[in-house]
């Protein structure tokens, strides 16, 4: 519990919440400016291949033991977050598998050519975050691994998947690794 003094008194403010270190995969579409706007003169389509991203991963979370992450859409990307250390491999395999995965299932699935179907864009993060508990009983973290993977989304190329240096020191025997010039 935080004190506040005032002119000598010490009075009870603010109740300190549980910090916790979160991981966050955040996952977006990649697309064109040129199909932005096609896109913001129909949402629908936009909002379908947003629902063609949840189908793939669901088959996913289960065989990956990820189906007890805090899972939700943000309005313009779908976000698992997990405070369990031993799951940033499996958060790295989930975005490994919808990278070079994604395009191929949608376009068999509704028999398009891939070349339809738009790439992701994928980043995981991890940093400290405040447990809330929502008024429906669902359990929510605010802080900045949600807000460090939704803007690395921005300098993701076609299908990469970005990662920090709290996920890297996790995962660096596990998978190939490459460094990325974000300022580039």
């Amino acid at each position: 519990i935080a004190e506040k003094k005032s002119k000598g008194k010490t009075t009870e403010s603010i109740k300190a919440k549980r910090v916790s270190f979160i991981f966050c995969l955040s996952i977006d579409l990649y697309i064109s400016d040129q199909d932005i706007a096609a896109y913001n003169k129909d949402n629908s389509k936009l909002d379908r291949w947003y629902k063609s991203l949840v189908d793939q991963t669901k088959p996913n979370l289960k065989g990956l033991q990820l189906e007890d992450s805090n899972i939700k859409f943000t309005g313009n990307c779908w976000q698992l977050m997990t405070d369990d250390l031993e799951k940033v491999p499996a958060l790295c395999s989930l975005a490994t598998i919808m990278s070079c995965n994604f395009q191929e299932e949608v376009s068999k699935e509704k028999g398009i050519s891939r070349d339809e179907v738009p790439s992701l864009r994928l980043a995981i993060c991890g940093g400290s975050a405040y447990s809330i508990d929502l008024p429906d009983g669902r359990k929510e973290w605010i802080g900045n691994s949600s807000r460090n993977s939704i803007q690395s989304l921005s300098c993701c190329y076609q299908n990469e998947i970005l990662i920090d240096e709290a996920v890297r020191s996790i995962i660096i025997h596990d998978f190939n690794l490459s460094h990325a010039n974000i300022e580039d």
